[in-house]
């Protein structure tokens, strides 16, 4: 009788082993997932983020663009009188445009301008700079397609950024004045 207790417990102490290596092995295995869970939302968060300040630079962009068409066509005075002749016009408009509008180091920075030192419109909150844009005189060669018969186009270059400096939007349109 002794010795069915003796191979009992012989073989009792073989399978304690057994469960700790299981325990184990199932504890590192839910760590990975919780891990691996945090990171994915993690990402998420970050892309979720990322487009956000994308489309705030890309409409700070767009109202750069509309504000610099105020400019051009004279809107923003009262009485509203046109003002699409080029020879009206300062000469820092017919300057190059420039593909970093917020460089102070820029020599040709003083020729882009912020969103509303001109038309009196507000500032866009939300954004790291306020945006800033261009206009550049443009003759066409054939008039009668594009600028009702005028010689002349109007090429604005807007940049803005969103939130982080990193985050940029350009936008470039042809305009004819009304």
């Amino acid at each position: 009788m002794d010795r069915k207790k003796l191979n009992l417990t012989g073989c009792r102490q073989g399978q304690q082993g057994f469960i700790l290596l299981t325990a184990l092995v199932f504890i590192i295995v839910l760590t990975v997932i919780v891990i691996s869970t945090v990171d994915l939302s993690t990402s998420d968060e970050k892309i979720a983020r990322n487009s956000r300040d994308k489309d705030i630079a890309f409409a700070a962009a767009e109202a750069a663009l509309r504000d610099a068409q105020i400019y051009i066509s004279g809107g923003y005075q009262f009485p509203y009188t046109p003002n699409n002749n080029p020879a009206n016009y300062p000469a820092e408009i017919a300057q190059p445009e420039q593909s970093d509008f917020f460089n102070t180091g820029d020599p040709n920075y003083a020729f882009t301008s912020q969103i509303g030192t001109v038309t009196q419109s507000p500032q866009i909150i939300g954004v790291n700079a306020q945006p800033r844009y261009l206009i550049d005189i443009v003759r066409i060669a054939a008039p009668n397609s594009i600028c009702n018969s005028t010689p002349f186009v109007f090429r604005i270059t807007a940049q803005s950024e969103g939130r982080s400096p990193n985050t940029r939007s350009t936008l470039q349109e042809l305009y004819c004045p009304p």
